[in-house]
């Protein structure tokens, strides 16, 4: 059985933007940290049963040089 495509986006995280909190109930993670999102990654998962659509890295480029972040799409 094929899984489950989402049927629509509904939220992009990036370890590259604090804080790190829930949309939906506003749990809060450890201050915006690199733990903090993949706790909240875990609890859109388990607490809202969204899909994880996406988990790639994101590179922005200023004046401070490339800035690498981890990035995650989650739906429904």
């Amino acid at each position: 059985m094929p899984a489950p495509v989402a049927k629509e986006v509904i939220y992009r995280f990036s370890t590259g933007v604090r804080p790190v909190q829930c949309p939906i109930c506003q749990f809060n993670t450890y201050g915006g940290t690199e733990h903090g999102f993949g706790d909240l990654c875990n609890h859109m998962l388990e607490e809202h049963q969204l899909y994880c659509l996406h988990v790639g890295q994101e590179t922005h480029f200023g004046a401070e040089g490339a800035i690498h972040s981890t990035v995650a799409i989650f739906g429904k």
